[in-house]
């Protein structure tokens, strides 16, 4: 039975295929292996075991209902030539950038970032360069070669003459594939297959070793829908309990004056992957950004700041609408939510602001347009209005062309009278990955590491520059320059749930200030926003994941995602959970930041589910949205 023997080496070939990802991702990463012994290299197969079985099953069962066809009606064997191909392709096509992106995400690929990012293709291949692509495309074809070799000479099932045996084989082969279900679903206990299953360490990369990639990523597709069944951790009159103690004196009014007029121009900077492991006053390294590093002296310092998240669409959304970054959403994705979040641009359009935003690079990328018009700036600055001839990496223009754009429209406000206060925003570039800078590098290294430090110290020059132009204008004295960076980095290795990956600075300076001053309340880039407003006596009632960090009290603390896991930081406590495999990675100190965070963010997809679109002239809901209002939403909501 040549055709039952088949279906059980295809079985067992998905499976070793699997099977073999896990050295290759462990040989891959040996930097952060390299504390990692033999007998963990085979815990991370034996224990990945499950979800390899589990993903080999789903692609058995096209080949079982194929021979079991085959048996009665003979179809030509090339039907399964093809599938194997094309899974073969879909698989190498999963496995290889995964193993790539892990080191800058410290997480498996998922499908909804993927097809977020792949919108504009050419600026997701700025991230790599041409010997990571060539090497990963060279990896994906002799991995398809080798293992349809494999196929062809093992497994491809012999024609068979014994016309009587037929029915009798498509019964046996229907059989088996239905004890594929067993496999696939993870057993016959009520609880169904997922990534928690292959942890079996204290150590996250192990674990994250273990996990199959492609079950991952095709897992992931489901995603993203029904946001109030997401993160359900408790009772929801617990949770909105929790999330009020830690939200109830947001609004409290204080005399904690930090600018000098009510009315300042705003120049807010986002600056790329600016991370504070880097920056002196933060306790980083000395000689990374000198110009920054001497602006703590002069301004405003949050010394105790937190990334929401570890991606650039998820930054601009919590510094410019104070709404957090979700762990399996991109909430930029969807304008239908997006757009009616709360937004600081709006705020300060309503309150006589001129809005513009600059970026070097495709302000198309991310989604980015239609949410930074859906919120009121009328003129947006891209890759596209800059000369043809300006040096630029594969991202965009480099960030002191970019700042030359700014230092020309201000000239022209300088010259001009009567003009209402202004509110631009620049999002920096040179500091993202691949970490091109037009001058001789800083550190020589080769590795990113050193790459990534010289492209913060190009980036550091770039904006001291910049802000000693602006010093020398009339507008500087009045005027409130805010630098905070987007998201943090990796870098130095830090494991993804750590809170030191999330350390990120935030300064205020300019004229506008009126004095020099240390902040550590621990607190969230999602913070600016009702920080702010509260200095310029503007409600912010509706920002409600966003405090005060001026306020001489309230609650002190910060909550960050990433991959389908959250951190909560605050004074004395600090937690961090894997919400895909159910697992406390840390819970330190007193307090209960574990219960906190899950409140925080069960909370958080609730409002997520309740924010649907509407028509801006009818204040219709949108047909595709529940019409029912966002629990923290303000009641007069549209």
């Amino acid at each position: 039975m040549s055709r039952l023997a088949s279906l059980l080496k295809t079985y067992v070939f998905f499976v070793l295929l699997f099977a073999c990802e896990k050295p290759f991702f462990l040989a891959f990463h040996r930097d952060l292996a390299h504390e990692v012994e033999a007998q963990d290299w085979l815990a991370v197969l034996w224990h990945g075991l499950a979800l390899d079985l589990s993903c080999a099953g789903y692609f058995t069962i096209f080949p079982a209902l194929y021979l079991a066809i085959d048996a009665i009606l003979k179809i030509k064997s090339r039907v399964l030539d093809v599938y194997v191909a094309v899974a073969l392709a879909l698989i190498f096509w999963i496995m290889v950038p995964d193993v790539d992106l892990y080191g800058y995400w410290g997480a498996h690929m998922d499908a909804p970032s993927i097809l977020f990012y792949l919108r504009q293709p050419g600026d997701v291949a700025a991230s790599f360069t041409f010997s990571m692509v060539a090497r990963d495309l060279s990896l994906i074809i002799l991995g398809i070669a080798a293992f349809y070799a494999i196929y062809f000479f093992w497994i491809r099932p012999k024609p068979e003459n014994t016309a009587s045996k037929r029915p009798i084989q498509a019964a046996v082969i229907l059989a088996m594939a239905g004890f594929l279900f067993i496999p696939i679903r993870g057993g016959l206990s009520t609880a169904t297959m997922n990534v928690g299953r292959v942890y079996f360490s204290q150590n996250t990369f192990l674990n994250h070793a273990a996990i199959n990639p492609v079950w991952n990523f095709l897992d992931s597709l489901q995603w993203n829908r029904d946001f109030d069944k997401q993160y359900r951790f408790m009772e929801a009159q617990k949770a909105e309990k929790i999330f009020a103690e830690l939200t109830d004196d947001r609004f409290r009014a204080h005399d904690n004056a930090l600018l000098r007029t009510k009315r300042p121009n705003i120049l807010l900077i986002l600056l790329e992957s600016f991370s504070g492991n880097f920056i002196a006053p933060l306790g980083g390294e000395t000689d990374v950004t000198p110009r920054l590093n001497a602006l703590f002296k002069e301004s405003i310092a949050f010394t105790n700041l937190h990334a929401s998240g570890t991606r650039t669409d998820s930054g601009i959304v919590a510094t410019l609408g104070g709404y957090p970054a979700q762990p399996k959403s991109r909430v930029m994705a969807r304008p239908d939510k997006s757009l009616q979040l709360p937004s600081l641009p709006k705020k300060l359009k309503a309150a006589g602001y001129d809005l513009k935003f600059y970026y070097g690079g495709d302000e198309d990328f991310a989604n980015m347009r239609s949410y930074l018009v859906g919120n009121g700036f009328e003129s947006i600055v891209g890759e596209g209005d800059f000369a043809r001839d300006e040096v630029r990496t594969k991202w965009g223009v480099y960030d002191h062309v970019l700042f030359g754009a700014l230092e020309k429209d201000l000239r022209e406000l300088a010259d001009a009278k009567n003009q209402k206060p202004f509110f631009k925003v620049a999002l920096t570039l040179t500091s993202h990955e691949p970490f091109t800078i037009p001058t001789a590098p800083r550190f020589t290294g080769d590795s990113l590491l050193d790459r990534y430090k010289s492209s913060l110290h190009y980036s550091d020059n770039a904006l001291g520059e910049f802000l000693d132009f602006v010093r020398s204008q009339p507008l500087w004295n009045d005027t409130l320059v805010i630098l905070i960076a987007d998201h943090g980095t990796r870098y130095p290795e830090f494991k993804i749930h750590d809170p030191r990956r999330y350390r990120i600075p935030m300064i205020w300076t300019g004229g506008a200030i009126q004095s020099p001053k240390i902040i550590d309340r621990i607190g969230s880039q999602t913070d600016l926003c009702a920080t702010l407003l509260q200095q310029l006596d503007l409600p912010h009632e509706e920002f409600v994941f966003s405090k005060d960090l001026a306020a001489p009290d309230g609650e002190a603390y910060a909550f960050y995602t990433f991959s389908n896991g959250f951190g909560f930081i605050a004074p004395g406590q600090k937690a961090a959970y894997d919400c895909g495999a159910q697992k406390i990675l840390f819970n330190d100190g007193e307090g209960e930041g574990l219960l906190r965070g899950q409140a925080y963010l069960q909370t958080l997809f609730d409002d997520l589910e309740g924010r649907g679109a509407a028509k801006a002239t009818t204040g219709l809901p949108h047909p595709s949205e529940p019409t029912r209002q966002s629990p923290m939403a303000p009641a007069k909501q549209k």
